[in-house]
């Protein structure tokens, strides 16, 4: 992937929950959350600065650039709460070590 794509993971309300509660990604991810409940939720992080309003059946979407964990809940029903994890991407170029060098020289 290179940085300018996005991975788009969606979080469903529905029986006032977040589903899933919990959801690691790599940086550079866009979550979207899709109320598919009877009544209105919000999506709230005072600490990391969003807050979305979801009527019954709207989405909308968050964008993750940096790496963090970011606790949220709704604002009307304080007992939903969701947390997302956002990592650095585990996959790196493999460097020779110095005993590979040595080994490749001879």
């Amino acid at each position: 992937m290179n940085e300018n794509q996005q991975d788009v993971m969606t979080v469903m309300i529905n029986d006032h929950r977040y589903d899933p509660e919990e959801m690691t990604v790599p940086v550079n991810s866009q979550i979207r959350f899709k109320n598919d409940d009877q009544e209105t939720h919000s999506v709230t992080s005072s600490a990391d600065g969003f807050d979305l309003e979801l009527d019954p059946g709207e989405s909308e979407s968050i964008d993750f650039p940096n790496a963090g964990t970011f606790d949220y809940y709704c604002r009307y029903h304080p007992e939903m709460k969701g947390m997302i994890v956002v990592e650095e991407s585990q996959i790196k170029e493999k460097t020779k070590t110095e005993d590979e060098e040595e080994i490749s020289e001879n």
